[in-house]
């Protein structure tokens, strides 16, 4: 029963993590947007504001839930690293 929930939590707080980057993307795109920062209570809008600067950069903090989704779901044999491809390059 214990795992079980365990095991439910893992995944919501899973999926919560992956919301977070594409909500805080969305909202810099909605506060760049001329006359829509009514909609997120932001007093200058326009691309350059300060709160769109602030939405972009949470949303560059909170990718890494996601590199760690996609790496967790790239197959072994398709990885690449670093190394094995300056090798290819000097080839």
């Amino acid at each position: 029963m214990m795992t079980q929930r365990n095991e439910t939590f893992s995944r919501l707080t899973c999926g919560l993590s992956l919301a977070a980057a594409p909500a805080f993307a969305a909202m810099a795109v909605l506060s760049a947007l001329p006359g829509e920062g009514s909609l997120l209570c932001v007093s200058q809008s326009g691309p350059m504001s300060g709160m769109t600067m602030m939405y972009a950069l949470m949303s560059v903090f909170h990718l890494t839930p996601w590199v760690t989704w996609i790496a967790a779901h790239v197959p072994p044999e398709s990885r690449q690293t670093c190394h094995s491809r300056a090798s290819v390059g000097r080839e």
